[in-house]
């Protein structure tokens, strides 16, 4: 390269002089010509080739980064070691993943069955997903929708599945590079189980299809069958309940998803009737969704029916007010299905609780320090208490 710089510098200081001469030049002043138009072009030349090099180095590494995590996931999921795969689980979970991505369809596979689970069928679109789930003799123990397709989204889809007996409580794990609260919201509402964001992590990809194996292999011992039959209104095994809140699994499940930013953006509260009053759990949830408005990022039901509540922690509302307003919607909407009005209910509010940072047992920590302050708060005199602390 340097030798091409020495004659290219040559050539040009050799035409300036010549130039210069026919111009009527002297030779002297030929000479200078010469050495300066030599010397700029030495100067010149490897700097032009440095910038015009990283200007292509720059755009290549754009378009790998475009493409970085389907080859590179692609790789990483070929080259880990079937080594570690699970002992002692279902290696017969049969899995539908759904998505229009095609690098997707031809990761997951991969991925799968390095965790355990080679039986994969793949669909690239809502109607595909559910022509598979209605061919004869089809029956999957897992399903991954991806959000993000057209025509019929995964949310979309979701509800569809879970309309269908056989898919009640299927485990359902929801694809998507949407991380924010309102999409990981929906994607439970509509019954999702648990939730897995792109590009993936094969390790943590392999964890939630592990963690949908446990609840298969659970359902499948006796007393796993009996607490199904017992749950089945809760919808245990899935993510919607039979009154259209999500499970406490399902909501203990969507806090643990939340990433350590996100923490700080929600609050949970558990809300339990004080007296016997007879109001349902639909109408208590109907009467927080007015309160809360698009505050209300998520609400579901504890296995011994207390409210959760998954509140946007921007939303304004102070405790007081939030047990004060909801107890007047209840009354509000009792008295419009009764058509006469009836005294408010006597609520006990547990929370604010802001989910801890680390990921580990978090969802459940959560809601049961919500339902524990729900449970011990004692109205008295305006004040209400719990373990001998005063919240005014």
């Amino acid at each position: 390269m340097v030798a091409v710089f020495i004659l290219v510098s040559i050539f040009v200081g050799l035409t300036s002089a010549t130039t210069a001469l026919v111009m009527g030049s002297s030779i002297l002043g030929a000479l200078g010509w010469y050495v300066a138009a030599g010397t700029a072009t030495m100067i010149v030349m490897p700097l032009v080739v440095f910038v015009t090099g990283r200007l292509a180095d720059s755009a290549a590494a754009v378009g790998d980064e475009a493409a970085s995590w389907h080859t590179g996931a692609v790789l990483h999921a070929e080259t880990a070691s079937t080594a570690d795969a699970p002992v002692g689980i279902d290696d017969k979970m049969r899995i539908l993943a759904v998505d229009d991505d095609p690098f997707v369809l031809e990761l997951v596979p991969k991925i799968a069955t390095n965790a355990g689970f080679p039986a994969v069928t793949t669909a690239s679109s809502g109607a595909e997903a559910l022509a598979a789930l209605e061919a004869p003799g089809a029956q999957f123990d897992c399903l991954l929708l991806d959000i993000k397709m057209p025509e019929m989204d995964g949310i979309e889809l979701c509800r569809r599945i879970r309309a269908k007996a056989a898919y009640e409580d299927t485990p359902i794990v929801m694809l998507t590079a949407m991380r924010d609260l309102a999409s990981m919201s929906d994607a439970y509402q509509a019954g999702a189980s648990d939730y897995a964001t792109k590009p993936f992590e094969v390790d943590e990809m392999a964890k939630r299809l592990k963690h949908a194996n446990a609840i298969n292999v659970a359902r499948q011992q006796p007393r796993g069958r009996t607490r199904l039959r017992k749950a089945k209104s809760r919808g245990a095994g899935g993510g919607k309940s039979g009154s259209g809140l999500v499970t406490e699994t399902a909501l203990a499940s969507y806090l643990s998803r939340l990433s350590e930013k996100q923490t700080e953006d929600v609050h949970v509260y558990a809300l339990s009737l004080a007296g016997r009053a007879p109001v349902s759990l639909d109408n208590l949830a109907s009467a927080a969704a007015r309160c809360i408005g698009k505050g209300l990022l998520l609400a579901g039901r504890s296995e011994d029916d207390h409210l959760l509540l998954v509140v946007d922690a921007h939303y304004r509302g102070l405790p007081d007010q939030i047990e004060s307003e909801i107890k007047r919607q209840v009354a509000v909407i009792d008295a419009a299905q009764s058509g006469a009005p009836r005294a408010e209910p006597e609520l006990a509010l547990g929370g604010p609780v802001v989910p801890s940072v680390s990921r580990e047992g978090r969802g459940r920590m959560a809601i049961d320090r919500a339902i524990v302050q729900a449970t011990s708060y004692q109205a008295a005199n305006g004040v209400r208490k719990v373990s001998g602390l005063e919240w005014s």
